[in-house]
């Protein structure tokens, strides 16, 4: 009997461990919703000073933070093709193609600034934040959804 309670017990412990190392601890978060849009603390200067920010946000947050990018000095990157950024593309951007030599030129730049990157659909981007956290940059956001969201919702792009 008393053997049997130990494996009870030794069972449940393992259960335990396993559901607390099961829980996803990648920097990366999900993109925020519009609920709790209100209370992201991004553009908080406190936050911005003191913390190394990796994460990907949704096209809503992005579109807010692109409207006071001049306040919160912030680079916007577009990493699509010199063909795909010249049909449109975000007021005062830059074009770092994410196909030539990305890595490269990506470790060109100031890694203490604070960038929004973005593509067509968020496959190149995410990637890129991938490496641009490799590369030991302090503020990355990425824009979920791409482009192409943000011209389907009408949003001012300029050639």
């Amino acid at each position: 009997m008393l053997k049997k309670s130990y494996k009870i017990i030794l069972l449940l412990i393992l259960t335990a461990l396993f559901l607390s190392c099961s829980k996803n601890t990648d920097t990366l978060s999900k993109p925020n919703t519009k609920k709790n849009l209100s209370n992201n603390k991004i553009l908080d200067k406190k936050v911005l000073n003191n913390k190394i920010v990796i994460k990907r946000i949704s096209l809503e947050e992005s579109k807010s933070i692109v409207e006071k990018r001049k306040e919160n000095k912030l680079i916007v990157i577009d990493i699509r093709t010199k063909q795909e950024y010249d049909m449109g593309h975000i007021e005062n951007s830059k074009n770092i193609d994410f196909y030539k030599n990305f890595k490269e030129n990506i470790n060109k730049l100031d890694k203490t600034k604070k960038y929004l990157i973005y593509c067509r659909s968020s496959n190149r981007s995410r990637n890129a934040l991938q490496v641009m956290k490799s590369l030991n940059f302090q503020y990355v956001l990425e824009m979920d959804m791409g482009i192409k969201h943000w011209k389907r919702n009408g949003w001012k792009l300029v050639q």
